[in-house]
């Protein structure tokens, strides 16, 4: 990641901050009321913030100002990042990362079904937004807390906040999470991975590295579970079902 000065917005003198949002993954729209929680907190007064929306489908668009207040539950309606927005364009230069937009959306210029290189319009020229400080990625699950996009955020070199790449996704499997905080001697409460076959023989292989203590204490809290369920849950159950 880039270690240059901040940047400020020539015209505000405010630190550029790029929300990022929403994601393709099931919790797109979790991370829409994420995003308007805090594009409602946060001060413009001390930032020039630009909503960066990224749709189901993938694509990178701005989120126009006059759109955070559909960031929230309408009538019963989760929030869902429009498709018919303009394109948001990440670009990396020596200083750090660029913010554009494209001024025609992608379905204008892009013949349906091609897939060879065509030129763009002269509609279709990019705007520039203008240099980037910082961004505040608000995705959640896959793509967004995996360390996937802190990637490409220091391919780019662009500053963000919260964890990096390896503690994204160390943090994102939880059982390698574990693994990595046994071996580090943190203790760990016992637990039983399921996962595909292919996967629990590789996992296998790492767990049987653990601490005997990791392994007494998985054993004993084993026993106790299954007594209880068996003398008492189980009786439960039985008698709710009759």
């Amino acid at each position: 990641m880039t270690d240059s000065a901040p940047r400020t917005d020539s015209l505000t003198g405010r630190p550029r901050v790029a929300v990022v949002f929403g994601g393709s993954s099931s919790e797109h729209a979790i991370s829409c009321l994420t995003a308007g929680s805090v594009l409602a907190a946060i001060d413009p007064d001390r930032y020039d913030v630009v909503a960066i929306g990224i749709t189901r489908s993938g694509r990178w668009v701005v989120v126009p100002e006059d759109l955070y207040e559909r960031l929230q539950i309408v009538d019963g309606a989760l929030p869902e990042i429009s498709e018919d927005l303009l394109d948001a364009i990440w670009l990396r230069t020596t200083t750090g990362t660029d913010l554009a937009v494209r001024t025609e959306s992608a379905s204008a210029v892009e013949p349906a079904g091609s897939t060879d290189l065509v030129p763009m319009p002269q509609s279709s020229a990019l705007a520039r937004l203008g240099a980037l400080d910082v961004a505040f990625a608000l995705l959640h699950g896959p793509f967004g807390e995996d360390g996937t996009i802190q990637g490409m955020f220091e391919m780019m070199g662009t500053r963000y906040v919260g964890a990096g790449v390896l503690a994204s996704a160390v943090g994102m499997d939880k059982i390698f999470m574990k693994l990595v905080l046994a071996a580090s001697g943190l203790p760990i409460g016992p637990f039983v991975p399921i996962l595909p076959t292919v996967s629990i023989i590789s996992c296998g292989v790492l767990m049987f590295s653990l601490p005997w203590e990791t392994w007494l204490r998985f054993v004993v809290w084993l026993v106790i579970g299954l007594a209880i369920y068996f003398g008492y849950g189980r009786k439960r159950l039985q008698a709710h079902g009759e």
